[in-house]
């Protein structure tokens, strides 16, 4: 009981301390694993800097009913390498994406945007091409063709 008396006020004012000096970068991380909801898009920013948008479709596993939580994901600093391949990407694709998060608020706008910035990205998945055996061609119950 003393052990624990004794050890505890130190432990959790050097843990206060770490986490108050950690720099504010390290706080806004978001990691997703999801799947395309539509193939990447090339733009360009006001500044003339070209860069690559994609939508990633995240579901809660644990509830089979929840639906969707969408997120736009931008990728900066491209090489010719990996704009090609974000641009090949097909919708469906399973990612697992590490970025960084800030918000951004435009003049007008009632609430801010989440805006995040690709740091790395891991293929996890193709989607499979379907047949008409599978089902190609047919609609799910919002008419929507699959």
């Amino acid at each position: 009981m003393f052990a624990l008396r004794r050890f505890a006020p130190s432990f959790s004012a050097s843990s206060a301390r770490a986490f108050s000096s950690s720099p504010s970068s390290q706080a806004a991380k978001f990691t997703l694993v999801g799947r395309l909801a539509r193939p990447a898009e090339l733009r360009t920013s006001s500044r003339g800097e070209e860069f690559v948008i994609y939508s990633v479709a995240c579901k809660d596993t644990n509830k089979a009913d929840s639906p969707a939580s969408f997120y736009n994901v931008a990728k900066f600093s491209l090489t010719d390498g990996s704009k090609s391949m974000l641009l090949s990407l097909p919708k469906g694709t399973l990612v697992h994406v590490s970025a960084d998060a800030s918000h951004t608020k435009k003049e007008g706008e009632v609430a801010p945007r989440l805006m995040l910035r690709q740091r790395d990205l891991e293929i996890l998945s193709r989607p499979r091409p379907r047949t008409e055996d599978e089902g190609f061609g047919q609609q799910n119950q919002n008419g929507e063709q699959y």
